[in-house]
C-alpha cells in the first residue's frame, strides 16, 4: 500500500543563529511549496542546514504526490544528511529534530518496510522534541497528521487528531513572514473532520484555510476532496 500523501508537515526554522537568514530560506521554501513548484524549489540555493533540510522535505513532498519515488529518495536522503550534520554540532536543536522526525515520515511513506528503522527514528525525534518544546504547534502538527492518514490498526484516529490540532492552531505562524503554519493546521483540522464524517466542519475549516493562504495548492487540493488517502498498490 502507498500513502499519496502531503507528509508529516512543517519543518520550520524559529530560534536560530542568523535568524533573518533562517526566516528568509523559509518563507522561500513555503511560497514554492505552497505553489507546488517543484523546479523553482529544487532550484533553491539554501545557505543554512536547516534551510536545507527543510528544502528537501518539501520538495519529497511534492515527488511523493507524484509517486516520483526515486526523486523522493534522493530529496529525502539528502534532508536527513543535513540533519544528522546539525544534529552532530546541536543535539538538542527542536526545528532540526522535527525535521528529522518529518523526513523520517516520509521515507516510511514510499517503502513502508522502513516502519521499524525510519518510523521509529522518526518518532523518537519527535518524543525528543516534544520533550524539549512541549507546546511546540510544528510537533502536534506532525502527531496530528499522522492520526490523519495512518489507519487506525496502526495508530490512526481521527477525532484524537482534532483534539491535537486545536490546541495547536494558536500560535502557529510559520518562518517570520507569512501565516502557512495556520493554513495547514486549519486545512488538516478540515481533513480530520471528514474522515468523522462530519463534511460541513470539514469545509468551514478548509476554507479558514484558504482566507490565510488562498493561493495554495494544497488546500484547493483538500477542498477538491483529493489526496491523503490510503489506497492499494497498482
Amino acid at each position: 500500500m502507498i500513502l499519496r500523501a502531503l507528509c508529516w508537515c512543517l519543518g520550520v526554522l524559529w530560534s536560530a543563529p542568523g535568524l533573518a537568514v533562517v526566516d528568509a530560506e523559509c518563507a522561500a521554501i513555503e511560497r514554492l511549496f505552497q505553489r507546488n513548484a517543484a523546479a523553482e524549489l529544487s532550484a533553491l540555493d539554501a545557505q543554512t542546514t536547516r534551510g536545507v533540510a527543510h528544502q528537501q522535505f518539501r520538495l519529497a513532498a511534492l515527488h511523493i504526490q507524484e509517486d516520483a519515488r526515486k526523486a523522493a529518495r534522493a530529496a529525502i536522503s539528502s534532508g536527513l544528511r543535513a540533519v544528522k550534520s546539525g544534529l552532530r554540532d546541536n543535539p538538542d536543536d527542536v526545528e532540526l529534530l522535527l525535521l528529522g522526525a518529518m523526513l523520517d515520515g516520509e521515507r516510511v511513506l514510499i517503502n513502508r518496510w522502513t516502519l521499524l528503522t525510519s518510523g521509529l527514528r522518526g518518532m523518537r525525534r519527535l518524543s525528543r522534541a516534544e520533550r524539549a518544546d512541549p507546546t511546540n504547534p510544528r510537533a502536534a502538527l506532525i502527531r496530528g497528521t499522522a492520526k490523519v492518514v495512518l489507519p487506525r490498526f496502526i495508530g490512526g484516529d481521527a477525532q484524537e487528531a482534532v483534539a491535537i490540532f486545536q490546541t495547536a492552531v494558536r500560535d502557529s505562524a510559520l518562518c517570520d513572514d507569512g501565516d502557512w503554519g495556520q493554513a495547514d493546521i486549519l486545512m488538516w483540522l478540515g481533513r480530520a473532520y471528514s474522515r468523522l464524517g462530519e463534511p460541513d466542519q470539514a469545509a468551514a475549516y478548509y476554507q479558514q484555510a484558504l482566507e490565510r493562504a488562498p493561493d495554495s495548492y494544497w488546500v484547493n487540493k483538500a477542498l477538491r476532496g483529493e489526496g491523503y488517502e490510503w489506497v492499494a498498490e497498482e
